[in-house]
């Protein structure tokens, strides 16, 4: 008889990296980023880092892959949605696999991948002491996605 292992649940985190600087991302989003298997972060320019991932750089450990994409600012929406489609596929595929993955963001840019995900099914959850609608705008657009907070 043969056992079969079950291989571990992947998870994502979609990382907000605060208002700009290493020293002022949270305590939980610097701790996570330290211990993930990959980090997604978005490329400020082809093949330069993004000043998110460079907020983030203190907190990456050797054993984190870091995968970079360009996101197109100034390109034609479906253009810009070949990209988004790219990255949340090889996401699924890491998560999939039993990886913990982040994807980090300046403000609101997480939103597109919190909507993305909903869209094809998966579970989105957000981490914060306050509820949604006491952080504005953009979190209840995160709650309309179909993201839940799951500190409340």
């Amino acid at each position: 008889m043969s056992q079969q292992t079950e291989k571990p649940q992947g998870r994502l985190y979609a990382i907000g990296t605060g208002p700009g600087a290493s020293d002022l991302i949270t305590v939980r989003g610097a701790r996570i980023i330290s211990e993930l298997d990959i980090l997604y972060a978005p490329a400020g320019k082809k093949d330069a880092p993004s000043l998110a991932h460079t907020i983030v750089a203190p907190y990456i450990t050797g054993k984190t892959t870091v995968k970079t994409y360009h996101f197109l600012m100034k390109a034609p929406q479906e253009a810009k949605e070949a990209v988004w489609d790219d990255v949340a596929k090889a996401i699924q595929e890491d998560v999939a696999d039993g990886k913990k993955v982040g994807f980090i963001g300046i403000g609101t840019s997480n939103l597109p991948l919190i909507k993305l995900f909903s869209d094809k099914g998966a579970a989105v959850s957000a981490y914060d002491k306050k509820d949604f609608e006491s952080l504005g705008e953009n979190a209840v657009k995160a709650k309309e996605y179909g993201a839940v907070n799951n500190l409340n």
